[in-house]
């Protein structure tokens, strides 16, 4: 199994079973929020830390324009290898899918 260093993107996840209503709104908040974020770096001023833009430019070359990607199929590979991580660390029984991890309204996201 690879490490999440070497999948190339953080492990990081949300696992949610929502009630009844609909997630599309607090995603597409969450999707405009982090493009404005991520159009606030652009700014070769926009941090007092020494080399930040030299960092930015580093995290573009290793995981791309969108170093959070939203939704289940971009971050599929990710889930199942923590799913795998959980079973090796004998966390949970046997692997599950990762569809039984999210409500229904993100199943397609």
């Amino acid at each position: 199994h690879k490490t999440a260093k070497e999948v190339g993107v953080p492990v990081w996840l949300l696992l949610l079973k929502a009630g009844s209503f609909d997630l599309g709104a607090p995603t597409a908040m969450w999707e405009e929020a982090k493009q404005q974020a991520l159009a606030y770096c652009d700014d070769p001023g926009y941090g007092l830390i020494l080399f930040s833009q030299e960092a930015l430019e580093e995290q573009r070359v290793l995981l791309g324009n969108n170093p959070w990607p939203s939704g289940l199929s971009a971050n599929r590979e990710n889930l199942l290898t923590f799913i795998d991580y959980m079973v090796a660390q004998k966390l949970i029984e046997k692997s599950i899918p990762v569809e039984t991890l999210f409500h229904e309204s993100v199943q397609l996201t």
